[in-house]
């Protein structure tokens, strides 16, 4: 009974040592890092084995005793209750340091969680203005871009042409176009890294700029195609003014030198034909150059020119130039006219003149020949009353071709 006594005294102090131990062991955990802890703090309380076991030993001893009626033992103050209890306090102090080490993470967490918060809060502000500062570097680019390109501009020479490319280079040209992309992909970078941190593009105008980006590339692209357009119109209209200053200058020098053409020699009615061919001549060539100076003209007016810069003469002052060369050339025609009739019939040169004159009254059509009806008209001018068949009468006895009219010369006979 004795040894029992002895036995349980023994079992109790090995119990209360590996007690003892396993709390110094709890209380040595010293980790920084509470997640560290905690997991080593748990596994030293599940290495408790022993000391379960050393418990058991101490509870089988005791039965013993109190089968025996043992209820007292000099050899230890311990009882299985006290050592309970020990066990209890042990379980306790593991429970409360394992919850000053789940709270002390807890705060650690929530520290990390609003550190990374704030980090957040400060990148996404970091993007916004960077994203802000690269917004307003291309609203600038785009703003310029409208500036110069706003509205249709007027342009009257090719040089006006090459001074809008200019304009336009000094907000397109490859290297500003080249630094103002980088920068709208910059953006459409940026806009991604705020959306994945849940700032949406309207909040930061991203639609906003992506369209005046859009916008200023086609104006772009519109202007220079216009711009081809209008300078190979600019030099169809140079080559247009140039080619009828050339013209109008060689009709105007061919007006001069007719106008001053000398009398060909002979009689004066070998004077007369070749003065005859001459005008002729004159009338066809003239009106063929006038028609095409014309023409030239309307594509010219057609084109939107106003005033060609490029020569003094205009189709008015060409046509008046030929006007004048054809009335001179008529008056040397009746001139001559009145000379061979004067010297023929010898009559008064006021006399000629005046049958002459109203002889070109009634040829309308400057053909040099009246017909029946066009020939008493003109003799009912003169003061002679005709009857239609005694006109027909006289047209007929000086009818040299056959036509049945009467010419100039003829005319001047009856």
């Amino acid at each position: 009974m004795e040894a029992k006594r002895v036995a349980f005294a023994e079992k109790a102090n090995a119990f209360l040592q590996l007690v003892q131990d396993n709390r110094a062991a709890l209380e040595g955990v010293k980790n920084e890092d509470p997640v560290a802890a905690i997991e080593e703090v748990q596994k030293l309380y599940d290495d408790k084995k022993p000391l379960d076991a050393a418990l058991a030993e101490c509870a089988a001893i005791d039965v013993e005793l109190r089968s025996m009626k043992v209820t007292d033992n000099k050899h230890t103050p311990h009882t299985m209750g006290s050592l309970n209890r020990k066990l209890t306090a042990h379980q306790k102090f593991y429970e409360n340091l394992l919850g000053a080490l789940q709270e002390e993470k807890m705060m650690l967490d929530r520290k990390g969680e609003r550190e990374a918060e704030m980090a957040k809060k400060e990148k996404t502000q970091a993007l916004r203005s960077e994203y802000a500062e690269n917004q307003a570097k291309l609203s600038q680019w785009t703003d310029a871009v409208s500036e110069a390109i706003e509205g249709v501009p007027e342009v009257m020479s090719v040089e006006d042409v090459d001074s809008l490319r200019t304009e336009l280079e000094s907000v397109a040209a490859e290297s500003i176009l080249s630094e103002n992309k980088a920068t709208f992909d910059k953006m459409c970078e940026l806009q991604k890294q705020l959306e994945a941190d849940e700032v949406p593009a309207s909040e930061i105008g991203h639609e906003e700029s992506t369209k005046a980006w859009e916008h200023a590339n086609q104006l772009i692209e519109e202007r220079k195609k216009w711009l081809d357009e209008e300078h190979a119109h600019q030099e169809k209209i140079a080559s247009l003014c140039k080619d009828f200053a050339e013209k109008a200058e060689a009709f105007h020098n061919w007006v001069e030198e007719n106008k001053n053409e000398e009398a060909s020699e002979g009689t004066l009615e070998e004077q007369l034909e070749a003065l005859k061919k001459l005008n002729e001549t004159i009338n066809t060539d003239g009106n063929q150059k006038k028609d095409a100076l014309v023409a030239l003209d309307g594509e010219i007016k057609e084109a939107g020119v106003k005033e060609n810069t490029e020569t003094v003469h205009t189709v008015a002052s060409l046509t008046s130039e030929f006007e004048g060369l054809q009335e001179n050339m008529k008056s040397r025609l009746a001139l001559l006219e009145q000379q061979i009739s004067s010297a023929k019939y010898s009559l008064p040169p006021d006399q000629i003149k005046e049958f002459i004159d109203l002889f070109n009254q009634f040829d309308k059509d400057r053909v040099g020949s009246l017909n029946w009806y066009q020939f008493k008209a003109c003799l009912s001018a003169l003061g002679e009353d005709v009857s239609d068949e005694n006109v027909k009468k006289i047209i007929h006895e000086v009818d040299k071709d056959g036509n049945e009219t009467i010419d100039r010369d003829s005319s001047s006979n009856t």
